[in-house]
């Protein structure tokens, strides 16, 4: 991390104690417009936990909901295409924080030696480069010892002089046959903005633009941005760009999500179809799942909340809870509305429409059938395709 990069952690008052704010974006919006009222201040919010994981999961510090990297050499190409890009993220809705990561901006003398003066003065680039050790160095000239300790005694410019590049250019160049020129004269000095940082992924340097995502859902959010970005920006030869952050982790949670939500269904159908025995049966069960997840989508529409990561996990972890266990002579810790109240009444009916159809006696182990014949004819409590159906005495079936 850079050193002018830092965190700040802001530790907020209960919301009922909050007069200018009522929630968390509205407050942060605000802490912006303060902010960026300051020169040379980029700022962006989130979760102290949240930033951390995004450095760990993510490797690239892209402390951001989506983080669009740019690939390329050079790095003035690099810093326009991020410029544009920043300005497409800024003109799409729930665009926030918007910045690219910083690369340049650390000051740099330089002194660029012009070869043909000193062809005409017969000065070669290591006399320039002794003078030049000399004035910004420091240039190490004797040593002193002091007992067993031995101190380097270097020289250079007062810093007054040192910093400014018209007093630099005063410096003289001592030449041949005692001539002295002027280092303005052979070499072109002045102040720029150096690179403060480069950043390198697949063998090609790397700017980072980032940003948050408020009052849009993410998946929408890039995809516009993808649009935009193909649109109105036109990479040079040989440049890329690649998205990560929150968005990354999407794409991939996607891809596990087409091959995990099939095998547990089918996984559970499988299971539903050993303990009864029918498919009609496990299929009358199995319809729980189908209507546990539409009533999960539809309290995310009634919340206002987007389809995401968290929530498809939710709706897996809903699939079990959904369907009824047998539990013999035990009460279930918890339940849902579905399982207390619609698949209880589906699961008697269909009990009742399998008596009605078989009419036979059926026993438990010991004691008369439930027609006053014991058995069906075989003694082992069974019907006469070998099925044993559950009875009360069984087990009792009860909603999860």
């Amino acid at each position: 991390m850079l050193q002018s990069r830092c965190d700040v952690l802001i530790a907020l008052r209960p919301d009922s104690a909050w007069t200018q704010a009522h929630d968390q974006k509205e407050l942060a919006a605000k802490i912006t417009k303060v902010v960026n009222e300051l020169p040379g201040f980029e700022s962006s919010y989130s979760q102290p936990i949240q930033t951390r994981m995004d450095e760990m999961i993510y490797g690239q510090g892209d402390r951001a909901d989506v983080g669009i990297k740019i690939l390329g050499t050079d790095m003035g190409a690099l810093r326009q295409q991020a410029a544009n890009i920043v300005q497409v993220l800024q003109g799409i809705k729930g665009a926030a924080d918007v910045k690219a990561e910083t690369t340049n901006g650390l000051p740099q003398l330089v002194v660029a030696v012009n070869r043909s003066a000193l062809a005409r003065f017969g000065i070669s680039i290591a006399d320039v480069n002794a003078v030049i050790d000399s004035a910004i160095g420091p240039r190490t000239v004797t040593t002193v010892n002091d007992g067993n300790v031995q101190i380097d005694v270097t020289v250079r410019l007062a810093e007054a002089y040192r910093s400014d590049p018209a007093r630099i250019g005063r410096v003289l160049v001592p030449g041949p046959n005692g001539l002295q020129v002027l280092l303005s004269e052979v070499a072109s000095i002045r102040n720029v903005d150096g690179p403060v940082q480069i950043s390198r992924e697949n063998e090609k340097r790397r700017i980072t633009v980032t940003a948050n995502v408020r009052g849009n859902d993410l998946g929408s959010f890039v995809q516009e941005a993808q649009q935009k970005i193909q649109s109105q920006v036109h990479l040079p030869p040989g440049y890329t760009l690649e998205y990560a952050g929150d968005y990354e982790s999407l794409n991939s949670g996607r891809a596990r999500l087409l091959t995990v939500i099939p095998i547990v269904l089918t996984a559970i159908l499988g299971l539903l179809l050993i303990v009864f025995g029918r498919m009609r049966q496990a299929l009358m069960i199995f319809t729980g799942i189908p209507l546990a997840i539409s009533s999960g989508i539809l309290a995310l529409s009634l919340h206002h909340m987007p389809f995401s990561m968290t929530a498809a996990v939710g709706f897996i972890a809903l699939g079990g809870p959904a369907v009824p266990r047998h539990r013999r002579h035990r009460r279930p810790d918890h339940s849902t509305i579905l399982s207390l109240f619609v698949l209880p009444t589906l699961y008697a009916w269909f009990e009742k429409d399998d008596d009605k159809k078989e009419g036979g006696g059926v026993s438990g182990k010991e004691g008369p059938g439930r027609n006053g014949n014991g058995t069906n004819g075989n003694g082992n409590g069974t019907n006469g395709n070998g099925y044993h159906r559950p009875q009360p005495e069984d087990h009792q079936i009860v909603p999860a």
